[in-house]
């Protein structure tokens, strides 16, 4: 098997296991080729802090420059941070080297277009036929081009957000903040991004920039126990978790609990639609909660499939006010793309403005109890499995925008093929209890167990 098919090809990005999977000749030609996607311009290259990055950055720099485009290398950089210097610098695209959540051994490549957004499906496809080509599109030494370095790329996608945020608001607040930085970008950048936002006091935690995370950077319930007990030790008015490449967050109330991912989102997004009503573009697997908001503030959701990339031009082509997945926001003001600075200057300025607690503005939230499931499973089995069961829930009408979607009144649950592993996700929520989320999700999971068996 090649090293190419060996590799876990994601939405606009491709993983591996560092020294097993991603090797440097493969960042090196992977970046080569994105070189002659762009035609050989200008491209911004970033990383966040896992120790692999250094030599991945230096391989696809390599690439870069021998595909003759000029490089501009800004380091240690948050993903969105990259994303709108893309397009604010009118480069031809960017590369990102981070695995964001997945465990430390990973690391990946992530590709930008020159409006800053992920590469769609077909953009990704485009480039892995240049990849795939026998001919090289290697330059002669007289043609190479300039390596260049800007350090100073954070400073302007946080003065865009400081430009949109009411920060006097927050300063007279006197808000206390915790923040778990996983050792990721957010140990360079969080604390002072905070600080010029008006946060009166930050407690930073895993603020070391080495990239050895100290617990599992998924943002979940599970790894986030220290900054829950930083939270109540020090009467913060909130927490923040952020991923190592800083594009999601999960917020922790004051009392310490931990929102899911999806309930994280939805302050920031309550605060973007208190100050400019409107649609909003949103996953397919984006709580219905957030739908509850959208339609009281007269607007609509236009789903998508997973994925920002797919968000990011709903958007653009919907003039919507507000992209939404997982533990993401989306705030075009700022730019297309997920970003937990945005969120987290969104959910201060709405405890600012409110003068509530976090627990008190969630109270006021549509309430839906999620389960997540995983079940290993190849890729042509999974759709196999997932053509069964929309079959076996006809009844229901199920959507096939992504995977399969069944709404079953107080419920409604999403099963589709992963795009970053072997396997089947399964999603539920419910109006009722968690219980109930996670009965039915085994439920699930054992007609599917019972249709891949039988094949």
């Amino acid at each position: 098997m090649n090293q190419f098919r060996r590799l876990m090809v994601g939405i606009s990005s491709i993983r591996g296991v560092v020294g097993e999977r991603l090797q440097p000749s493969l960042a090196a030609d992977f970046a080569a080729s994105f070189g002659g996607y762009v035609g050989k311009g200008t491209v911004l290259v970033a990383r966040d802090t896992r120790p692999s990055g250094v030599m991945l950055e230096h391989a696809v720099i390599s690439g870069l420059l021998s595909a003759g485009c000029k490089v501009i290398s800004a380091g240690v950089l948050p993903t969105p941070s990259l994303q709108l210097a893309v397009k604010e610098h009118s480069c031809s695209g960017g590369i990102v080297i981070t695995a964001s959540q997945h465990p430390q051994e990973y690391n990946a490549l992530k590709f930008i277009n020159r409006d800053g957004m992920y590469l769609s499906d077909q953009e990704m496809s485009a480039l892995f036929d240049i990849y795939n080509q026998p001919e090289d599109g290697f330059i002669r030494e007289s043609s190479y081009q300039s390596l260049t370095y800007n350090q100073d790329l954070f400073e302007e996608h946080a003065k865009k957000i400081w430009s949109r945020i009411d920060t006097a608001a927050i300063r007279a607040a006197n808000l206390k903040i915790a923040v778990d930085c996983c050792n990721g970008v957010g140990a360079v950048y969080t604390k002072r991004f905070l600080k010029n936002l008006g946060v009166d006091e930050i407690f930073a935690l895993n603020e070391t920039p080495d990239g050895i995370f100290k617990h599992s950077p998924e943002t979940v319930e599970e790894n986030l126990s220290e900054l829950s007990e930083c939270v109540r030790t020090n009467q913060c008015d909130a927490g923040f978790a952020q991923d190592p490449d800083g594009d999601s967050f999960t917020l922790v109330d004051e009392t310490g609990h931990i929102y899911s991912e999806q309930n994280s989102i939805l302050i920031p997004c309550k605060r973007v639609l208190e100050r400019t009503p409107g649609s909003v573009s949103a996953s397919i697997q984006t709580t219905a909660a957030l739908e509850e908001l959208v339609c009281a503030a007269g607007g609509k959701v236009f789903y998508t499939k997973v994925g920002e990339a797919n968000i990011g031009r709903s958007i653009l082509q919907n003039n919507t006010v507000l992209g939404a997945e997982g533990c993401g926001v989306i705030w075009p003001e700022v730019h297309p793309c997920r970003d937990s600075y945005t969120a987290m200057a969104l959910t201060l300025e709405k405890l600012a403005y409110s003068k509530l607690k976090v627990s008190e503005i969630m109270r006021e939230m549509p309430e839906y109890h999620s389960a997540l499931l995983t079940m290993p499973c190849n890729a042509q089995s999974a759709e196999e499995a997932i053509r069964a069961l929309a079959h076996a829930y006809e009844r229901f009408h199920p959507e096939h925008l992504d995977g399969v979607r069944i709404s079953m009144g107080k419920v409604w649950a999403l099963v589709r093929k992963s795009y970053s592993e072997s396997a089947l996700k399964i999603y539920v929520e419910s109006a009722v209890s968690k219980a109930d989320a996670e009965g039915i999700a085994e439920t699930f999971r054992a007609e599917l167990e019972k249709t891949l068996a039988e094949m």
